[in-house]
């Protein structure tokens, strides 16, 4: 025993060993409580996101795009967003592991802590209407995000099947323009179509439209909806022009 006790003194004083300060303990654990912290809250940021978009999709259209509800939903999923929540519930796992009070808790239960404490960060800030605007920011700000949203707006581009979106850019009566996000442009005949939520429709908004093909710049609108999200040169925007003019019209549909 002696000698083991040789052998550690003989090491610290060789390897000048000192020992750390108790601030120094206390800022790790500072930081991996922050870290932890911050994994939560991106984990509601995720979750929140990936509310707006699973109750803003359009599920109703897989029979036009001859899919069965199944195969619509496995489209439809968020799979980016999924990714990131995973991810950082992961991480707020692992640095809650690592903090003093980690060892006490079996694995499920900081699991399951974690996913609540999101969820409920996630459902309280879309309940305040903050969906779509943190998807525009991760959106504006995150390298690449638009390649994993792109099919959205490829199932809309497919007239051949009933299914038409883009903006307005003229209006008069029962006859609308319509720019699609190929940039081609369309005669909307909107006579017997129907606006859900009675919308006003106003130049430079961009609209979704299920109907039918007439020809390769006509088309008959049975329902016209509002594109919720954003599209702007091949990415989605949330801005209603409502002020511009591109040629005729009253400036204003109401159905």
């Amino acid at each position: 025993m002696k000698n083991f006790s040789d052998k550690i003194a003989n090491k610290i004083k060789k390897e000048n060993i000192k020992p750390k300060s108790k601030l120094v303990f206390l800022l790790k654990d500072y930081f991996i409580w922050s870290i932890f912290g911050v994994a939560i809250v991106i984990g509601g940021l995720a979750f929140v996101v990936m509310l707006f978009l699973l109750t803003s999709n359009d599920w109703d259209i897989h029979q036009h795009l001859d899919k069965s509800f199944w195969e619509y939903l496995l489209i439809s999923l968020p799979y980016f967003w999924i990714s990131i929540l995973v991810l950082f519930l992961l991480l707020a796992y692992y640095n809650y592991r690592h903090t003093k009070e980690g060892y006490r808790y079996k694995t499920y239960l900081i699991v399951f802590g974690s996913v609540i404490m999101s969820i409920v960060i996630g459902t309280g800030l879309f309940f305040l209407g903050m969906g779509n605007k943190i998807e525009q920011i991760f959106a504006d700000n995150l390298p690449y995000y638009n390649n994993f949203t792109q099919h959205r707006i490829e199932m809309w581009n497919q007239p051949e099947k009933g299914l038409l979106a883009g903006e307005i850019i003229e209006f008069n009566d029962d006859v609308l323009k319509l720019k699609d996000f190929k940039k081609n442009i369309w005669k909307i005949n909107t006579s017997d179509a129907s606006w859900r939520g009675g919308k006003v429709a106003q130049l430079g908004e961009q609209i979704k439209i299920i109907g039918a093909k007439q020809s390769e710049s006509e088309f008959t609108a049975q329902e016209i909806r509002s594109w919720v999200g954003r599209h702007n040169n091949g990415q989605y925007n949330n801005t209603q022009h409502s002020g511009r003019r591109n040629g005729g019209g009253t400036g204003r549909v109401q159905r």
